[in-house]
């Protein structure tokens, strides 16, 4: 019986030939079920088949999705046959139509259902230096350096303080005392602060400007030494000329060191040695006097220069340099009348102070903590500076605030002699 069916089935093929295929479409097709569920090879060789394929060049994430979502199907009631394997596609039309008419694409893919990967993006050479662990840091230590001086700035303004806080120097205590204590450790409780404030490229750049004999007030434990410009006349102990007086860019020829404190001077001495051994052909003329220069008639004279004639003449100073002394001394008046003493016409005093500033905050804190601050470092920084140079009488060529973030309490000033005051230049008897 399976021979005959098969016969027949070829006959029919004879007869009907492949144009037509449709009429042998519309009988029955249940003969034809079992192998097509048993074998789909067996099915297209018993020219059903009219198939084509498509190869896609799909890319690799796209082929992954679509093999996670590879289907059979298989239809035979007069409906395409389609099968899909990874990035091949079969279809199978029963209707004898061209492949080109029954052929079903895949589906495309949403962008909802496969998210297209994100671009790689380099970072820029901005965005390395912000996110680099060395920023990070020292953006952290910035921080927190500025919230502590927050929190120190609250706590002293929150504290109470019954005492009746005073900026007169005639009325504060003298403190001048401590001096000899803190002589061996004073550099290493100020080197820090004052390089980070920017106190020590001040004091360079003020010293710098000195000239002919010089005198340092209050000079501590020598913390200039190593900014002035010595000339060769000063080192080989040469008298001072007159084109000296007409070149401007002269150094220092002699240099006068005088503090009320020994054992500051005594520090000093030591750096100069340090910086000028006894073994150096050349070392400038520096003299070490110890003496409290409030007092009339404490400073002494520039170093002698014998004229021509042979009559002794006092010599006064070219320049005077002091920092930080107005507020460590009893009676600062009475010591810039005396520096004015022994100043030239034409010269110069430097000073680079310390005191009340712009900002009434600042200024409470620094009236709260002045009678504490000046026992531990014997200065009272709550002083008017600017009230003190007014009542000296000198007459004030510069007077400027370097350093915005200090708040003004910070004084760059360049003082001369003022014209009203009489001098005595004849000769000493």
């Amino acid at each position: 019986m399976p021979s005959s069916a098969r016969h027949e089935r070829l006959t029919a093929q004879k007869e009907l030939g492949t144009n037509s295929l449709d009429e042998q479409l519309k009988k029955p097709m249940t003969k034809f079920y079992p192998k097509l569920r048993h074998s789909f090879t067996a099915f297209v060789r018993h020219n059903y088949q009219l198939a084509t394929w498509e190869s896609r060049s799909l890319s690799q994430t796209t082929c992954n999705h679509a093999a996670k979502k590879s289907s059979r199907k298989i239809s035979v009631r007069n409906k395409p046959v389609s099968i899909f394997d990874d990035h091949k596609q079969f279809v199978i039309s029963f209707r004898g139509t061209p492949p080109s008419d029954t052929l079903i694409r895949k589906p495309a893919i949403s962008r909802t259902e496969l998210p297209l990967p994100f671009p790689v993006v380099h970072p820029s050479y901005g965005n390395r230096i912000r996110f680099h662990p060395i920023s990070i840091l020292v953006g952290g230590t910035v921080v927190a350096m500025m919230g502590a001086y927050t929190t120190f700035i609250f706590i002293n303004l929150s504290r109470t303080n019954d005492q009746i806080v005073t900026t007169n120097a005639a009325a504060q205590a003298d403190v001048s005392a401590c001096y000899d204590g803190i002589a061996s450790t004073f550099d290493e409780l100020v080197d820090s602060n004052e390089y980070w404030l920017g106190i020590t490229g001040l004091r360079k750049n003020l010293v710098a400007q000195a000239r002919g004999h010089v005198l340092e007030v209050s000079i501590g434990t020598g913390r200039n030494l190593a900014f002035y410009k010595w000339c060769d006349t000063g080192r080989d102990g040469k008298s001072r000329s007159e084109k000296w007086r007409q070149d401007q860019t002269g150094g220092v020829k002699s240099l006068t060191a005088i503090d009320s404190s020994v054992a500051m001077l005594a520090i000093a001495r030591e750096k100069f040695n340090s910086l000028f051994p006894n073994s150096s052909s050349v070392r400038p003329v520096v003299r070490w006097v110890a003496a409290d220069t409030t007092a009339p008639a404490s400073i002494p004279d520039a170093p002698f220069d014998p004229p021509a004639d042979g009559a002794r003449h006092r010599v006064r100073y070219d320049t005077i340099v002091q920092t930080m002394g107005l507020c460590s001394v009893n009676d600062p008046i009475a010591l810039l009348r005396n520096m004015s003493d022994c100043l030239e016409e034409d010269g110069r005093i430097l000073l680079l102070e310390h005191g009340r500033g712009h900002w009434g905050w600042l200024n409470r804190i620094l009236d709260k903590t002045a009678e504490s601050h000046a026992h531990t470092f014997g200065c009272w920084w709550n002083r008017d500076i600017r009230a003190i140079i007014d009542e000296s009488g000198l007459e004030v060529l510069n007077m400027k605030t370097p350093k915005w973030w200090h708040g003004g309490t910070t004084f760059w000033i360049e003082l001369k002699k003022s014209r009203s005051t009489d001098d005595d230049d004849g000769p000493v008897i």
